[in-house]
């Protein structure tokens, strides 16, 4: 199950892939720190890939996609 954060992240970087993890967090009006946190949560989850997730200007790529 997600949390609000969580999920709440997976829609911003759906909506704007190209953001920074400093845009994402303040869009979501969280610490950097938080946002690190929710990210590997996400990870561990299986629902992004977290490998070259800060050089990429691309974001949505890492969203796993489930039927």
């Amino acid at each position: 199950t997600l949390s609000q954060h969580e999920f709440n992240a997976l829609r911003k970087i759906n909506k704007k892939p190209e953001s920074t993890q400093r845009e994402l967090a303040s869009d979501l009006d969280i610490s950097l720190g938080k946002l690190n946190y929710v990210l590997n949560e996400l990870k561990k989850k299986g629902l992004i890939k977290i490998k070259n997730f800060r050089e990429s200007n691309n974001k949505s790529k890492y969203l796993i996609n489930h039927p």
